[in-house]
């Protein structure tokens, strides 16, 4: 019986988005797997295609045109044979275009990004299985920009900071659980540089001093931590 999808069977061979996905790793955040583009081999010109993961269950259908995956697309977690959604979003001339969700095998959603022509561009939301937000950033033209933002699964702040052509430049505040800063500084092209202060959990302060590049200089204030 003719079918109008076309299937291929794919060599999977994810690879990493390295211009874009190198702005994320200083965060205690896990990287999500949406940021994995996958290089899959397409033996359709024209029409739907459905690809497959090496076990055989079904792991992503779409739209090809000229050679080119277009329209939108999604992928599924590997042995659900297309039952549980691993993400979903456009392309355009074979580059990600728009907005792409990923979801939880408990179909959750836990990531969601804007892609232009193929990069990150605009706001980037990772959510904790709760649906408390986890971090929220800001991209341009694939480069991390603006300010970012990390939250504990109960929504108290954990981390507010500054990015600058994708590193942690400017002001930093770090929280603990309790709502109390745990630390205020300044970051310069990814490194410790200028006034830092630690503090207590009882907010109190701890520690005072610089750095320059990365080190410690100068002569640190340390505060009795019952004062």
């Amino acid at each position: 019986m003719t079918k109008s999808i076309l299937t291929t069977i794919i060599c999977i061979i994810p690879i990493m988005l390295f211009s874009q996905v190198k702005n994320l790793e200083n965060s205690t955040q896990d990287t999500p797997k949406i940021f994995t583009e996958f290089a899959d081999k397409l033996n359709v010109e024209n029409g739907n295609a459905e690809l497959f993961w090496k076990d055989g269950s079904l792991k992503a259908k779409g739209k090809v045109v000229n050679s080119l995956k277009s329209g939108n697309w999604t992928y599924f977690y590997q042995g659900t044979n297309g039952t549980q959604k691993l993400f979903e979003g456009s392309y355009l001339n074979d580059g990600r275009n728009g907005i792409w969700k990923e979801f939880s095998e408990k179909a959750k959603l836990i990531a969601q990004v804007n892609y232009k022509n193929g990069l990150l561009n605009g706001e980037v939301m990772v959510y904790h299985e709760n649906g408390i937000p986890h971090t929220t950033r800001h991209f341009r033209d694939g480069i991390q920009i603006s300010k970012y933002f990390e939250y504990y699964s109960n929504g108290t702040p954990k981390e507010i900071s500054m990015y600058s052509n994708g590193e942690k430049t400017g002001p930093v505040t770090l929280f603990y659980p309790s709502g109390k800063i745990q630390a205020t500084g300044f970051y310069k092209n990814g490194i410790k540089d200028g006034n830092w202060q630690y503090n207590n959990e009882q907010g109190l302060p701890q520690e005072k001093g610089m750095y320059s590049n990365g080190v410690k200089t100068g002569t640190w204030a340390n505060f009795d931590k019952n004062s």
